[in-house]
């Protein structure tokens, strides 16, 4: 997990609303248009849901998300030093209820659907989005203004501006669309086989009863795409790794007689500056 490092806004003469949670500094002017997007998405986040209700008390394990931060600028801004946060990370069901994520895995997962599904949201709105060739350019965290937590980030009190590349990934416009385009090709794919074995087995079977036996084995719904999305299971170390930028070495831990027990660990510093985020179950 990376160093998640606490935004802070910086200090100001003029008052300002408070600032949702998600919403990144450089998107505070179009904070009202942005929340309104992330409302009407956030409405169908039980319906591409991968998780179903279930009645399985025995697995115990809770991700949290644990957040360090610390700046020499602190006694300057009348701050009292470092700061740190705990956040229980939930994930939602297929039925609209939400209960804590059992690994890095399954909130993740849901994390990339919800962003996805955000930046489609805000490209057919034209709200929030960069220019062409705008590396650096960020979105609304859809999971963290939904869940109520921070997005770990190092915020400069002084400069006002972020300084810590760690996390980027949390807010970034461009991640993920690699695996996006990935998938839309797979299933595409899959639907061009299922349309052509339709009209093989139309033309020998004319009443369709062949057809209408095998049509929902051989034709992918979105839900079965996704189930890879952004990554296998087994292979969250390497894509969380991938995807985190920061300078400093990052870990993933997982316990060899225990694959449910695992943490991420990622910091990074800049001037004196130090923020670290723990991802852990």
């Amino acid at each position: 997990a990376r160093v998640l490092c606490l935004s802070i806004m910086a200090a100001s003469s003029s008052p300002r609303a408070p600032r949702a949670h998600g919403i990144p500094h450089s998107l505070y002017a179009q904070q009202a248009p942005l929340l309104e997007v992330c409302d009407d998405v956030l409405a169908g986040r039980a319906r591409r849901s991968l998780l179903e209700p279930d009645l399985d008390d025995s697995i115990t394990r809770t991700l949290r998300l644990s957040t360090f931060d610390y700046a020499p600028y602190s006694v300057e801004m009348d701050l009292d030093g470092p700061h740190t946060s705990k956040h229980t990370l939930e994930v939602m069901l297929t039925d609209g209820t939400k209960r804590p994520a059992r690994s890095i895995f399954e909130w993740l997962q849901q994390f990339c659907v919800e962003q996805v599904t955000l930046r489609t949201a805000l490209r057919k709105r034209g709200i929030g989005v960069p220019p062409v060739g705008s590396s650096n350019a960020e979105m609304p965290c859809l999971l963290a203004y939904a869940d109520d937590f921070e997005v770990p980030q190092m915020f400069n009190r002084v400069c006002a501006r972020s300084v810590l590349k760690c996390a980027d990934w949390w807010t970034m416009w461009m991640c993920f669309e690699k695996e996006e385009n990935e998938v839309l090709q797979a299933h595409r794919s899959a639907l061009m086989t299922a349309c052509a074995a339709k009209i093989v087995i139309e033309k020998i079977d004319t009443t369709n009863t062949i057809w209408k036996l095998i049509e929902p084995l051989v034709t992918p719904t979105w839900k079965e795409s996704l189930q890879s999305f952004p990554c296998k299971k087994d292979d969250v170390a390497t894509f969380i790794t991938h995807i985190s930028s920061g300078e400093c070495p990052k870990r993933f831990f997982q316990k060899k007689d225990d694959e449910n027990a695992e943490a991420f660990w990622e910091c990074d510093h800049e001037d004196g500056e130090y923020g670290a985020y723990l991802l852990s179950t």
